[in-house]
């Protein structure tokens, strides 16, 4: 139960460090089923920070002692906290692997929350090598029965990843839609690290749709909670999508470079607004309507009737001198 607490709230490396003492302990009683557990339930936190090679190593030990006695649950448990390594490490294939034998099991003991984790979890690797379909089709079943079961973390995580397959998909309403459920049920369990993958979630579904301040709200949010909990993983992964917010910036500032050295005033002036238009997003309202006067300059000059979008624009974001 404490274990369980640190887990929710949190206190990854407490939670490692009680797993490391148990497993000694277990050992000492003669109780090897304990130590399986403690194994299992370490190799899991350690994938959840990142050190994979440790918890594959664990995990292992685990599945071994599971199989001595004969204990399916124990076994179908480890199997999918593998085929969870496995999906971290980008093994795609050898974790849907490990998610259908641990689907197997759970089904021959008619474990139904069991069913759903592995559902879900195979549904995410389906997804990755590209079978939408399917994955869409599993997510979907390990939803009804998490609902069925009262699971509401379950039901959280199925629904983020379906909002994740309609973002890939580019049903970005649908998405968000998904995320904001998945973010309500994420708050009413106290599920720190869901709510931050949601967070982070949004914000793609931001960024793609060009409203980079709320991308950037919702990464910070997400970044926070990853730093917190030592999800080494997700952080990088949040970091690596507030790069690609300002890149966008980046690249209007490469294209305005090259049509200026061409002489080309139209690439020149999108580039002007594009650029504008990031910046306001980004809150920087001054220099977002400076470069939108230097793009209708140019496209009045030149009789475009881009000229009559970047004054629509100037009006509509509060400036009072097109």
């Amino acid at each position: 139960m404490l274990a369980q607490f640190l887990q929710t709230h949190g206190h990854w490396e407490q939670v490692i460090t009680a797993h490391v003492r148990a497993i000694p302990a277990w050992r000492a009683v003669g109780d090897s089923r304990g130590e399986a557990r403690a194994l299992t339930d370490l190799a899991y936190m350690l994938t959840r920070t990142g050190r994979y090679s440790d918890a594959l190593q664990h995990a292992h030990e685990a599945l071994a002692i599971f199989r001595t006695h004969g204990d399916q649950r124990g076994e179908a448990d480890v199997l999918d906290r593998i085929g969870l390594v496995c999906w971290q490490s980008s093994r795609f294939r050898d974790a849907l692997v490990r998610h259908e034998n641990a689907l197997a099991i759970w089904r021959t003991l008619g474990d139904r929350r069991g069913e759903a984790e592995a559902l879900a979890h195979s549904a995410m690797s389906l997804w990755h090598v590209g079978s939408y379909d399917e994955a869409m089709s599993r997510f979907t079943r390990a939803l009804s029965i998490y609902r069925d079961v009262a699971d509401c973390q379950g039901e959280a995580k199925t629904l983020n990843n379906i909002a994740d397959v309609q973002l890939h998909l580019g049903l970005y309403d649908d998405a968000l839609r998904r995320y904001e459920q998945a973010q309500v049920l994420a708050v009413d369990v106290d599920d720190r690290q869901g709510e931050a993958v949601i967070f982070n979630n949004m914000g793609n579904v931001y960024q793609r749709l060009g409203r980079y301040s709320e991308a950037l709200v919702n990464y910070r949010k997400a970044l926070t909670i990853y730093r917190d909990l030592g999800d080494r993983r997700c952080e990088a992964d949040t970091l690596n999508s507030i790069g690609t917010a300002f890149r966008a910036l980046d690249d209007y500032r490469a294209a305005l470079e090259l049509s200026r050295r061409m002489g080309d005033p139209y690439q020149e002036g999108l580039a002007l607004s594009g650029m504008a238009s990031a910046q306001y997003q980004l809150e920087d309202s001054a220099l977002a309507f400076d470069r939108w006067r230097e793009a209708l300059a140019l496209f009045e000059k030149i009789g475009v009737p881009e000229a009559d979008e970047v004054r629509s624009r100037l009006l509509a974001a509060g400036s009072t001198s097109p």
